[in-house]
């Protein structure tokens, strides 16, 4: 697999297309998620129907608090508790490739959607922080 990434990269280096650092091999990167979620409510605990959407470059995970999913390989939540078995905050770490798009729904509160790019520095992946807060639709 080496081969290939080097051979790839010196062919655009000889028609003058590559980018990134000179020696990609010498770049050592930290594993990091690109994004690290945290939704909480303006009052209060979090309702049982809590739905996390997230749209990306391979498709679509959901992320439901009262049936959260048993395995994923993208999206790792761990919901806060309050008080008994009430959920106070839930904070997840979303591992993919690209940019994303973040849907937050709730019965009685109005749905979040907020677009998030991938951030890089140095050829290194940047942790970014998204906080999304529930709220009642003004009456």
């Amino acid at each position: 697999m080496k081969r290939v990434t080097r051979r790839a990269l010196l062919a655009g280096m000889a028609f003058g297309v590559a980018c990134g650092p000179n020696n990609p091999d010498e770049v050592v990167c930290d594993r990091q998620p690109p994004y690290r979620l945290a939704v909480t409510c303006a009052e209060g605990a979090l309702p049982p129907s809590t739905e996390v959407h997230i749209e990306h470059g391979g498709g679509e995970v959901d992320y439901r608090l009262y049936d959260p999913p048993a395995e994923s390989d993208l999206v790792f939540c761990s919901p806060e508790p309050a008080d008994g078995q009430e959920v106070e905050s839930l904070s997840c770490d979303l591992w993919t490739q690209g940019a994303v798009t973040i849907t937050v729904t709730a019965h009685g509160y109005e749905p979040l959607e907020e677009d998030v790019a991938l951030e890089k520095e140095n050829g290194c992946v940047v942790t970014q922080s998204v906080t999304m807060v529930l709220v009642k639709p003004v009456e």
